[in-house]
C-alpha cells in the first residue's frame, strides 16, 4: 500500500509540474514564430520528467499539454479544437513521441522510480 502511495504522490507531482511547465511555455511562446516548436521543446520536458518521476507522467503531461497548447497557443483560441491541419498533426505527434520515448527509456520498475 505505501509502494502504491508513493507511486502515485510521484505521478501526481510529476503531472503538476508537467501542467505548470506547458501552461508557462504556452505564455511566453504563443504570439511568437517558435509557435511550430513548442511540442518539439515540450517533448524534451515530458522526457526528462519521465526520467525523474515514470513514464506516466509522460502519458498524463501530454494530455495537459495538447489541452493547453490547444486552447492557448492554436487558432481558434480558448478552444481545444485546432483548424491548422499542421498544428494538429504536431501536437499528435508530440503526445506520441513523449509517451513512446518515456515509456522505452524509463520503464515501469526502472530502478530510478523505485519506492
Amino acid at each position: 500500500m505505501r509502494d502504491f502511495l508513493m507511486i502515485a504522490l510521484r505521478t501526481a507531482t510529476g503531472a503538476l509540474l508537467s501542467a505548470a511547465a506547458a501552461l508557462l511555455l504556452a505564455v511566453f511562446a504563443s504570439g511568437k514564430s517558435t509557435r511550430s516548436l513548442i511540442p518539439w521543446i515540450f517533448v524534451l520536458i515530458l522526457i526528462a520528467l519521465s526520467a525523474r518521476f515514470g513514464p506516466m507522467v509522460s502519458l498524463i503531461g501530454s494530455v495537459i499539454a495538447v489541452v493547453v497548447f490547444a486552447r492557448r497557443v492554436y487558432a481558434p483560441l480558448g478552444s481545444v479544437s485546432v483548424s491548422d491541419e499542421a498544428a494538429k498533426a504536431s501536437l499528435a505527434w508530440m503526445a506520441l513521441i513523449s509517451v513512446v520515448a518515456a515509456y522505452l527509456l524509463f520503464p515501469p520498475g526502472h530502478p530510478r522510480h523505485r519506492a
